[in-house]
This record gives C-alpha cells, sequence and structure tokens, in this order.
C-alpha cells in the first residue's frame, strides 16, 4: 500500500469523524483499566456499556487500596510537570508503586501486581509460504491492514493537531507500518499498528521525533534482556493509572461543542461516529467512521450550493441576490450560478432547480444565463442531461446562455459536439461573479 501510494485512502477519514472516534476509542480504552484501578473482575470488550454495566454489579467489590495507589499516581504523573517540566511523572509513579508494594508488603494484602515478566528476546524464525495458508489469511490480512492503518492514522493526526509543527504524510506511515509488520514477522510479533494508549503515553511524557521510539525501542531490549525482574512488584492500578492519565488527553470534547455552534452536520457525524465505536468497538467505529464520510461527501454533491446573481448597479459584476443588497434584477433574465462538478448524481437537482427558479420568473422570462465557473467537472450523463435541458428550455421559448466556462468543462463540450448544439455565440467570457465577499 505504501509503495503504490494509497495513503489517499485517510482522505476519507474526515476531521468529526477522527475526533468522533479516536475520543471513543480513549473512554474504552480508559474504561478497560477499570479493572486494574478497582482491582476487580471485569470482562475484556470493546463496548463501552458492558464494562460500565460490569464494573456498577460489582463496585461494591472494590479494593480500596489498590484505588487509593491509582488515585495517588494519578495525581503524581498529572501534576508533577507543575513542579518541573523536567520531572518525569509516570516513571515517578512506577518507581514509588514498585518500592511501596516491596517495602510495604501490600501483594499480600490484596494489591494486584504485574508478577513474572518473560526475560529475553523473541527467537528469529522464517514465516511460512505455505499458499493454501495463505490463501486463507489473506482476506483477513487485507482487514487488518486497513483497519490498522486507519486507527493508527487516526490517532496521529489526533496527535498532530496538538503539535503545529509536524505534519503526518499517510504514505510515509503505509511504509512504516509495513517495514515493522515485516519485521516482527520474523520475530513471532502480532501485527504492528500505531497504539492509541502507546502514542498517548508517548506524547504525554514530551516525545516530538521519531527519536523518542529508538530509545523507547532500545530500553524494552535491555530491559527483556536485564531489568524484567525489578518490575515484579509494579502495581496493575500504577500502570492502569498511566494510560488513563495519557488516554484522557485525546478525548476531544471541545471540537464537538464548536461543530455545535457552527456545523450541525458535522457535529452528528462526529457524535455518530462517537457512539458506534462505543458501542460496537473500535474496528466497526473506524469503519462505520468511513461510510459516514463518504455518505456525507456523496450527498452534499448532490445537492451543491445555487445561487441567483443579480449585476450590481453601474458595473459588470454579478453577486448572490441572497447576500446583497440593492442588485439589479431584470424580469426577462435569470442568471444561475452552480456551485460544484454536474455528473449523473446531481443532474435530477440540477434540473428541479432550474425549473423552480425559472418558475419563479413566471411568463417574463426569455433568457437565462448559466454562470459555470464554479461548475468544475461534466461527466457523459451531464453533458446529455444539459442539451436535452437546453433543448427544452429553447421549446418553451426562453434562450439560454453561458457564461465564465472553465477550460476542462469547455473541452468536454467540446467533444460532445454540445457547443456546436449551443452556439458558440451563447457563450461568454464574463467577469467573474464571485468577486471578495462570498
Amino acid at each position: 500500500m505504501g509503495l503504490f501510494r494509497l495513503g489517499f485512502l485517510v482522505n476519507f477519514l474526515s476531521h468529526p469523524v477522527i475526533s468522533g472516534f479516536t475520543s471513543a476509542a480513549a473512554i474504552i480504552i480508559g474504561l478497560s483499566q477499570l479493572k486494574h484501578l478497582l482491582g476487580i473482575k471485569l470482562p475484556n470488550s470493546e463496548h463501552a456499556h458492558e464494562i460500565v454495566i460490569s464494573a456498577a454489579q460489582h463496585i461494591g467489590e472494590t479494593h480500596w487500596l489498590s484505588l487509593a495507589i491509582g488515585l495517588i499516581s494519578i495525581v503524581v504523573i498529572k501534576y508533577a510537570k507543575y513542579i518541573h517540566k523536567a520531572l518525569p511523572g509516570a516513571l515517578l509513579a512506577v518507581v514509588a508503586g514498585i518500592l511501596a508494594v516491596w517495602v510495604g508488603g501490600l501483594a499480600e494484602m490484596g494489591v494486584k501486581i504485574v508478577g513474572k515478566v518473560p526475560q529475553g528476546l523473541p527467537g528469529f524464525s522464517l514465516p511460512a509460504f505455505d499458499m493454501g495458508t495463505w490463501q486463507v489469511l489473506i482476506p483477513t490480512a487485507l482487514t487488518i491492514s486497513l483497519v490498522g492503518f486507519m486507527e493508527s492514522f487516526a490517532v496521529a493526526k489526533a496527535i498532530q493537531a496538538k503539535h503545529k509543527n509536524y505534519e503526518v504524510n499517510s504514505n510515509k506511515e503505509l511504509v512504516g507500518l509495513g517495514v515493522a509488520n515485516i519485521g516482527a514477522a520474523f520475530f513471532q510479533g502480532y501485527p504492528v499498528t500505531g497504539g492509541f494508549s502507546r502514542t498517548a503515553v508517548n506524547d504525554q511524557a514530551g516525545a516530538q521525533t521519531g527519536m523518542a521510539s529508538l530509545i523507547s525501542s532500545a530500553l524494552i531490549v535491555l530491559t527483556l534482556l536485564f531489568l524484567t525482574p525489578l518490575f515484579y512488584n509494579l502495581p496493575n492500578a500504577v500502570l492502569a493509572a498511566v494510560i488513563l492519565v495519557a488516554v484522557a488527553g485525546l478525548i476531544d470534547y471541545k471540537e464537538a461543542l464548536k461543530l455545535w455552534r457552527n456545523d450541525r452536520s458535522d457535529f452528528w457525524m462526529l457524535l455518530a461516529t462517537f457512539v458506534i465505536t462505543l458501542t460496537l468497538g473500535i474496528e466497526t467505529g473506524i469503519g462505520a467512521g468511513v461510510i459516514l464520510s463518504l455518505a456525507v461527501v456523496i450527498y452534499r454533491s448532490t445537492r451543491p450550493h445555487v445561487a441567483v446573481l443579480g449585476r450590481v448597479p453601474d458595473s459588470n459584476f454579478y453577486r448572490n441576490v441572497e447576500r446583497f443588497k440593492n442588485l439589479e434584477l431584470r424580469p426577462d433574465v435569470l442568471v444561475v450560478r452552480f456551485d460544484g462538478p454536474l455528473y449523473f448524481a446531481n443532474l435530477n437537482y440540477f434540473k428541479d432547480k432550474m425549473d423552480e427558479l425559472s418558475a419563479g420568473k413566471g411568463n417574463a422570462l426569455r433568457l437565462i444565463v448559466l454562470n459555470a465557473d464554479s461548475i468544475s467537472h461534466m461527466d457523459s450523463s451531464a453533458v446529455h442531461a444539459l442539451e436535452e435541458w437546453v433543448k427544452d428550455t429553447r421549446k418553451r421559448g426562453i434562450a439560454v446562455s453561458f457564461t465564465s466556462v472553465i477550460g476542462p468543462v469547455r473541452d468536454s463540450l467540446s467533444r460532445w459536439g454540445l457547443v456546436d448544439v449551443i452556439g458558440e455565440d451563447h457563450f461568454y467570457e464574463q467577469p467573474t461573479s464571485r468577486g471578495c465577499l462570498f
């Protein structure tokens, strides 16, 4: 996917979808840590409501010492930077948690700890190249690749929104994920993606470049080789606190409030993605977000903005009559601007809108001028429909002219012979209708 530059697939993830998805995913990840924070048994689920219901049913079983350790760790992680920016709050909480368990014997008091961590690195092995196995795995592998990439890019964009000094490149992300997965295949690894919790922890710790990942990898190797016994007494509640503080920064409620005030359609798209992800899981949520984005794009392209234009007095400029006052309008002339490509999906809307505006002029109408400077493309269906509309309009005794037709559209009309049907003398290059205030 990276070599064939398929990074454009992320274009199907709109900002509201990314915001709704990452916020819901952060909540799901946070809820998944409740069992460690409260010291109770909860199901491993991607469905928020299942976790919440189970937590409510078992809230009476809360291990208060584990909860206290978790809450104290959250305070340390959250506010250590206010004492000094260089203080690593997460590391302080981990060290303090290990020492507390070791010195105070908290494990015997019911505090769940990490316990024995397997030491050493996974062995090198060649992956199997059996074609029968490949045929079985390819559909699943493609799904994992697409969903993994979408999730990785979604969290990357969420982090990018907090830092304006770098930009995520989708094709490079694909290449990076691909190379990482090829490497993992030789060491018995899981499929590699950008993780929500780990990315959030990395960002919360102050990471800004890829060097952070190299340092993390080197420390993980050293830890697996020599330091795993040190983590035996690490409380699970401390790890839960680290993740909870990190993912809390991904919950973007401010964006939802802005969209509610400024763009209700995008707000409902954000909310739908948020709810679907919360209730049906992360993979379903990202898929639903892509479908919602495409559906909104298609819907908006089928109903583009249409403006009736009037002449600015003592000039050759035309403006939208709904936005500007004191424009000159002739009862026998209708000037219309269609703001969008004209193609098979919006032809009926175009015809209906033109019939509606023509009817509004009544029997006095003698000329329709279609300002085409915003029509970026016409497909074959549009050309045929436009020819029929021009002929039908002329049969009603109404002339049709075009102005400001851009080059590619004019080329298309010429190839299909529509310029000859309409007549060269009915095409005009007038000053743009847009001006500086639209």
